[in-house]
């Protein structure tokens, strides 16, 4: 449908180009990707493709939910539209981000369980924190609108850990002040949840303990930039913010895998 609409809106050069792009992206030799990647992020001429290449993003995504290699190829190509300065990408934001969010939280995104869709949930969150600190300003609802999407994946016990993971590092991802609102509250109650999924094994331990891993992460990275950030001496527990009310609670979640995450002369 794409190549038909483009194959009627644009010249003969610029159809090739389309085209090309979109073959090395989705192709398998290496090389041709990266370069089709470069061009991306790169060329100004991409302003032309826009919305054809947004609907190609877009259109992908929904048709390949559970090929791994073509949804990590389609995040690469939004991180480099989004990287390339000569373009005016905002129009399109509302396009993209539908299909971000999908490798972040999509309830399967690979033909198997044991395939590494942790990393694309990682890397499409990257994405979501690349938007947000580029456009976020000009588009003061763009942050909160994918937090509570992201909050909702987090925490409906309907869904599946793997969206459950997708929630905690999206969320992660964009930034402490982020976590300590809406994160920090939750863990409580989230642990209670997953505390037997934890204890079952087999593959249902295993992303239960991924879904751990990146809560304890993110909450003490919360709590590692909220105490560098407190002017510099001995921090007593009267003197720091909100975040750190937390401590004594998540403390008795994470235990000393915590301490890792706080600056060494910290004293709560």
């Amino acid at each position: 449908m794409v190549k038909n609409i483009v194959k009627h809106s644009l010249s003969n050069e610029l159809q090739l180009y389309y085209e090309t792009i979109t073959n090395a992206v989705l192709g398998s030799n290496q090389e041709l990707q990266d370069e089709g990647l470069k061009s991306l992020s790169i060329d100004p001429g991409v302003q032309q493709l826009l919305p054809y290449l947004v609907q190609f993003i877009s259109d992908k995504v929904v048709l390949n939910l559970k090929k791994l290699s073509v949804l990590t190829s389609l995040m690469k190509a939004v991180r480099a539209l989004l990287l390339n300065e000569y373009i005016h990408i905002e129009p399109y934001l509302h396009q993209l981000m539908p299909p971000v969010i999908t490798c972040i939280v999509g309830k399967k995104l690979s033909a198997k369980q044991t395939e590494d869709h942790w990393s694309l949930r990682d890397n499409a969150a990257s994405i979501i924190s690349l938007v947000c600190s580029k456009f976020s300003d000009s588009y003061t609802n763009l942050k909160p609108r994918i937090s509570k999407t992201l909050l909702h994946a987090f925490l409906d016990t309907s869904k599946p850990l793997s969206t459950h993971y997708g929630g905690i590092v999206g969320l992660s991802a964009l930034g402490p002040h982020t976590v300590q609102v809406l994160v920090l509250p939750n863990v409580s109650a989230y642990m209670k949840m997953l505390q037997p999924e934890l204890e079952a094994g087999g593959q249902r331990g295993f992303e239960a303990t991924k879904c751990y891993n990146a809560l304890l992460t993110t909450c003490g990275n919360c709590l590692h930039y909220t105490i560098t950030n407190l002017p510099k001496g001995n921090m007593k527990k009267d003197a720091l913010p909100s975040s750190v009310d937390y401590y004594d609670e998540l403390y008795s979640i994470f235990g000393e895998s915590l301490m890792n995450y706080l600056p060494s002369d910290t004293t709560i």
